[in-house]
């Protein structure tokens, strides 16, 4: 008898269980291949995204830094 199930008695019924259980098996793999690769598509788009806010970000500091420049040349250029 098969340890999966009460009715498997023959080769034949053990080698259909035997047969069903490889089908789900490779179902499940597919499965977790394509749940995969859809996470791995969420992260090349999460790291396409990271990289324009890190671009953008460093596009604004060095606009701070010139404009602080600009105000720190005409202050010096009232004060002095």
């Amino acid at each position: 008898m098969c340890s999966a199930c009460t009715g498997c008695s023959t080769s034949d019924e053990r080698f259909a269980h035997s047969s069903a259980n490889t089908r789900s098996l490779v179902n499940q793999e597919e499965k977790f291949k394509q749940q995969l690769a859809e996470l791995n598509d969420q992260l090349t788009a999460s790291d396409t995204e990271r990289n324009k806010l890190l671009y953008q970000m460093e596009e604004l500091q060095r606009d701070v830094i010139v404009k602080n420049s600009g105000v720190d040349r005409e202050l010096d250029i009232h004060y002095a």
